[in-house]
């Protein structure tokens, strides 16, 4: 795996600005070394969807736009689903019982694209981690 490109789950993304508490210190490590440079993020195209469901269901409309906002000017490298990284998070869903095709799509993302995908979601992880290319936050090494 290349150390220096990440797909996070948006799990991880939304501690940046929600501060949630576990692990937060090195949720807000992983932004400063992307802004600083370190790492490459790669997102899914459809993240932004996903992100601005969380947000409308989480913040006033106000805030959720201001968010999306700083977002949208983080220079993250986005991917449409081709068909192998789609083909690759279907077969997934079949091995591993009850992933959703999201998570699978982040996960088959950073597979397809060698590099690692970061979550806070352990069921997920426990599920999966056996395909690698995965780690948990508490677990990330900075």
């Amino acid at each position: 795996m290349e150390e220096n490109k990440l797909v996070l789950d948006l799990s991880v993304l939304i501690k940046w600005f929600a501060l949630e508490d576990s692990d937060l210190d090195l949720a807000l490590s992983i932004e400063a070394d992307f802004l600083a440079g370190k790492y490459q993020i790669l997102m899914p195209l459809f993240y932004t969807w996903e992100l601005n469901n969380y947000l409308s269901r989480n913040f006033d409309s106000e805030t959720a736009a201001s968010f999306y906002s700083h977002f949208k000017s983080y220079k993250f490298h986005y991917y449409d689903l081709n068909l192998k990284t789609t083909k690759l998070a279907f077969e997934m869903i079949e091995k591993f019982s009850k992933i959703s095709f999201y998570d699978a799509s982040y996960h088959a993302l950073a597979i397809s694209e060698n590099a690692t995908f970061v979550t806070c979601d352990k069921k997920y992880y426990e599920k999966t981690k056996k395909m690698g290319h995965i780690v948990l936050l508490k677990d990330f090494n900075i």
